[in-house]
């Protein structure tokens, strides 16, 4: 079955029957693959639109348990009183 409807006329329906639908305004990754010698890809570089950057890469638990844990500051921690006697009350006076 065939529909005859634009991208516009479905996205109309769909809005009427409730559906919502939200933009990510975030820049989408755009991969490219230049081949040749030296002078080409160099040439090519330089006529790229977008600046190159390294390809992102996914956080490690590892990465993700260090960046979660709070900060230590280094300020002095009164001790914790012990509920037992100093060592060297138990000696006769």
């Amino acid at each position: 079955m065939k529909y005859r409807r634009t991208r516009a006329e479905q996205k109309a329906l769909l809005v009427e029957a409730g559906y919502e639908f939200f933009k990510d305004g975030e820049r989408k990754h755009r991969y490219v693959g230049i081949y040749g010698d030296r002078r080409i890809k160099r040439i090519l570089k330089r006529a790229l639109r977008w600046e190159v950057l390294p390809y992102p890469k996914r956080v490690t638990n590892a990465e993700m348990a260090a960046a979660t844990q709070p900060q230590l500051v280094d300020s002095p921690v009164p001790p914790i009183p012990s509920s037992r006697p100093p060592e060297d009350s138990h000696l006769g006076a």
